[in-house]
């Protein structure tokens, strides 16, 4: 007696993407400052990502606190993610009055010099400190967050178009600059997207003009 049997294989199911409405929140002053908003996802099972619509980014939570230092009009925008997929909602919120106490911040301080200083501080790559540029495992290994691969010696990549680079961040409106003074050191993997570019010490160079009135954003997750 011969007797066949099959199997058919399953496929996994992802279940169904998440809809707009799984992406719906919530958000009310706080009772302390009109310009400070804590929005809430009306969906806590979920992995979300807030875009506060004022230059941060909080990922991870389904709960974020906003502060809002100037009048204005913003949109924010929840997404949501789960096995199925992702979706966003957004919502403007509208802040009637400055309020430049809530620049006074420890992060925009160190970032900018805050409120009470000269208005941006100026940052450039500590040259002639060891490891100031290397390559490291991602995600990070046991070491910790080190250049285990490599490690710039002080003044290693000098003349490609890195140690000139300016990078200005400005507490106003939150402005960026960034003055390359015509080149910039990209990696080889990304040497294609910069045209003109040349192999230079282990990388490349390539001609980029400076990338003025741009913004700064700040992410935060848990």
């Amino acid at each position: 007696m011969v007797s066949f049997s099959s199997c058919k294989k399953e496929e996994p199911s992802l279940g169904p993407a998440p809809s707009e409405a799984d992406a719906a929140f919530t958000y009310a002053a706080s009772a302390d400052n009109p310009n400070i908003i804590e929005f809430t996802a009306t969906n806590s099972q979920v992995r979300a990502i807030w875009d506060l619509g004022n230059g941060i980014i909080v990922t991870e939570t389904t709960t974020a606190t906003g502060t809002y230092p100037y009048a204005g009009t913003y949109t924010v925008t929840l997404t949501v993610f789960t096995s199925g997929g992702s979706a966003s909602s957004s919502q403007t919120i509208v802040i009637e009055n400055d309020d430049i106490s809530l620049l006074d911040d420890p992060l925009y301080t160190a970032l900018t010099g805050g409120p009470d200083g000269p208005g941006s501080k100026t940052w450039v790559i500590d040259s002639i400190t060891p490891g100031h540029f290397g390559v490291g495992p991602d995600p990070v290994s046991a070491a910790g967050d080190i250049p285990e691969y490599y490690a710039a010696a002080p003044l290693d990549k000098s003349s490609v178009g890195l140690y000139d680079d300016q990078y200005v961040f400005s507490i106003n409106a939150f402005k960026f600059d960034m003055n390359t003074n015509g080149e910039v050191y990209v990696h080889n993997g990304l040497a294609g997207d910069f045209p003109g570019s040349f192999e230079n010490l282990g990388d490349y160079t390539a001609p980029y003009p400076d990338q003025l009135d741009q913004t700064w954003t700040l992410t935060f997750g848990e």
